[in-house]
């Protein structure tokens, strides 16, 4: 139970305590009043001389209202801490169905959520047969997964085969053999990953949507914006509008 549910409840146990002493104080308050109208009755009895009347009123004063009165006290206080039990259970109820319904509504956010796909390419699992590909593969890896080149917003081809030793065309051509796709799709399916990254991370919250595209290598908005929708199905803001339901 929350401190909020022991807070609700505390006061429904203190709200029932106060009307029980409140039936309590009303029903004393006619019991006396009954009590001072036998009390007459029997008193003018006995001045009349029906002594027998008399005491037949006390004897009943004496063993049936305390009676009486003990069993009204005792049903208003069931019917009270029943009442404030089935308050209880009702707010208790509504407020684990609420609950259950804000768990129940961040998994489907979650399935919302497109599956990316595995653009953190496994090198370990190409296959290079040909000793200087497979250098060139090596230097890609550090190039891309360790030192992270593709966040150089001026990140060229030439640029890139400058780095790993070798010429545009055989960095083109080695590409589009290994990965399957150009030198554009390749650099962009790494930065659109690491853009998903950063928007999961509540971390980087602070930031606006073109902070990150800048971050991570995009040069306007606009590239951003058409190459993270063209690989995850939506726009990135309406990506970290998601990721921030399901962190709430």
């Amino acid at each position: 139970m929350t401190k909020k549910n022991r807070t609700i409840v505390n006061v429904l146990v203190v709200v029932s305590a106060l009307a029980i002493i409140s039936i309590w104080a009303d029903v004393n308050i006619a019991q006396r009043a009954h009590y001072k109208s036998l009390e007459k009755q029997a008193n003018a009895l006995y001045e009349a001389g029906d002594c027998d009347a008399a005491t037949d009123i006390y004897r009943e004063m004496l063993a049936q209202t305390p009676h009486k009165r003990e069993i009204t006290i005792g049903v208003g206080a069931l019917i009270i801490f029943l009442f404030a039990a089935a308050v209880t259970l009702l707010y208790l109820f509504l407020d684990n169905n609420r609950r259950l319904s804000k768990i129940l509504s961040r998994k489907a956010v979650v399935q919302a959520l497109p599956e990316m796909l595995d653009y953190d390419y496994d090198f370990d699992r190409i296959s290079i047969s040909d000793e200087a590909d497979g250098r060139l593969l090596s230097d890609l890896r550090e190039l891309f997964e360790n030192k992270e080149v593709f966040l150089d917003k001026n990140l060229s081809i030439e640029s890139l085969a400058k780095m790993a030793g070798t010429t545009k065309a055989r960095m083109s051509q080695f590409i589009n053999k290994v990965f399957g796709c150009n030198f554009p799709t390749f650099l962009n399916n790494y930065r659109v990953a690491k853009a998903v990254k950063l928007f999961n991370d509540p971390a980087n919250s602070v930031y606006t949507v073109e902070a990150i595209g800048e971050n991570c290598g995009f040069n306007n908005r606009q590239a951003f914006h058409s190459s993270f929708k063209k690989r995850v199905g939506m726009p990135p803001s309406k990506y970290r509008e998601l990721t921030q339901k399901t962190e709430s």
